[in-house]
């Protein structure tokens, strides 16, 4: 017989504790019943050893602890993070060239290190950084509230070119914008010399239209030059802004032909101001004292319009920095962008379309760029001369300019070029552990 539980299903009683047998009571039912005393399992092989445990996650290797005190895991480049390796495409044999962009590339070193722009016998240029002077910011912003990129590159892109220049089987690629309705554009100096010795130069307009174009004036000391497109009117001109209004931190665009790609847009913020910068092309070097901008600047973005967010210029983009050249062209754009100031430039541009060429300020003195103590050493100074009228001699060192703490050679050569022929500057000297001023007028020389 059997009971009935909770459940409504029969109960059984219990088999012998020790033989497994039914008790007395429970009848035929109980040994009907094949769930309640399963048969044993028949034998088996013995199975392999069951896997270990798997450590507790303390127990884990680690190539890189991370300090505490970092907020963010390990980023390529902390020690014991694996390098990143990025693939690049090989350029098959049978495809062809793109026209090379111009620009100055940098060398970010103690000693000059050249990143060519040449491909097929083409020109190089070069560009050195030298000095490290503390920003300096403007009293007053630019900006009077917050605008759209988007509606500031619409404002400016018809008034940006691409400039092409072609010497027989080469051909170079550059930027430009527009100064007046019948075709006036300024570039850069090393974007359209070889224009002076005989290249063609065709300008592209924001429409996609091509237009012939001439050199109206270059000058290679401040790498400024100005081309009109000929048979064209009803262009649109660039606003000029200023750049003495910039601070640093304040938002800016680059808009040029990088790489070819025109009307390319980028931006940014200025990084820094009064940024001393050499460049070398085609034999000649420039001296700036340039803005810097993390807006990204390419080969073929010299010569475009640096803008503020009202759309207006306030420099042109003559450089960059690179960490050196790759697959034996030019690397691009790491953030490090130099600009000519538009307050600079205007005025070198003005002299260009009215004469032709620029005058830039000398003080007749030759100065010894590889000193590597502080201040700028003069080699030599030039019979008759402003700085021999001075009295300044060879061998003194040039520590201060109108009070302005002087770094190096290429550091006192920036701060006279930021004057203009004629003004007076007063020269803070050493000589013989013995420190005097001297007031020295400018020179001027063609260039």
């Amino acid at each position: 017989m059997s009971a009935t539980d909770y459940s409504g299903q029969p109960t059984w009683p219990a088999p012998d504790a020790t033989s497994g047998a039914a008790p007395p009571s429970a009848g035929e039912a109980w040994a009907r019943n094949p769930y309640l005393t399963p048969p044993p399992p028949p034998p088996t092989a013995p199975g392999p050893a069951p896997y270990p445990p798997y450590p507790a996650r303390s127990s884990y290797p680690s190539a890189t602890p991370v300090p505490a005190s970092l907020p963010f895991p390990p980023y390529p480049g902390y020690p014991g993070y694996p390098p990143v390796v990025y693939p690049q495409r090989s350029r098959r044999r049978s495809e062809p060239m793109p026209h090379r962009g111009r620009l100055a590339s940098i060398a970010i070193a103690i000693a000059l290190v050249a990143g060519g722009l040449s491909a097929a016998g083409g020109t190089a240029a070069t560009i050195a950084l030298r000095g490290n002077h503390g920003t300096e910011t403007a009293s007053t912003g630019a900006f009077s509230g917050p605008v759209s990129a988007s509606a500031v590159a619409a404002k400016v892109l018809p008034s940006v070119v691409q400039i092409r220049v072609r010497d027989g089987n080469r051909g170079d690629t550059g930027s430009g914008f527009v100064l007046s309705s019948d075709g006036l554009v300024a570039t850069n100096n090393h974007v359209v010399a070889d224009a002076a010795n005989g290249a063609t130069m065709t300008v592209v307009l924001q429409d996609g239209s091509r237009h012939q174009a001439k050199l109206i004036g270059r000058s290679p000391s401040y790498d400024l030059a100005v081309v009109k497109i000929t048979g064209v009117s009803g262009l649109s001109p660039v606003v000029e802004g200023r750049s003495a209004a910039l601070q640093v931190g304040d938002p800016v665009m680059a808009i040029g032909s990088p790489l070819g790609l025109s009307g390319t847009v980028t931006t940014g913020i200025i990084s820094a101001k009064h940024r001393p910068v050499t460049t070398g092309a085609n034999g000649s070097n420039s001296y700036l004292s340039a803005l810097q901008t993390d807006a990204a600047i390419n080969p073929g973005n010299s010569g475009g319009p640096l803008v503020d967010m009202r759309g207006q210029v306030v420099g042109v983009n003559t450089a960059i920095a690179t960490l050196g050249s790759v697959a034996g062209g030019q690397s691009g754009s790491i953030g490090l962008g130099f600009s000519i100031p538009i307050d600079t430039a205007r005025t070198i541009i003005d002299e260009l379309v009215r004469t032709g060429h620029a005058v830039y300020p000398v003080i007749g003195a030759t100065i010894d760029v590889g000193y590597t103590g502080a201040g700028a050493k003069v080699s030599a100074v030039d019979p008759g001369s402003a700085a021999s009228t001075a009295g300044l001699h060879a061998g003194d060192v040039v520590t201060a300019l109108d009070g302005h703490a002087i770094d190096s050679g290429v550091d006192l050569i920036v701060d006279i070029r930021s004057h203009r022929p004629g003004e007076r500057i007063e020269l803070t000297v050493r000589r013989a552990n013995v420190t005097s001023n001297l007031i020295v007028t400018l020179d001027r020389r063609q260039g």
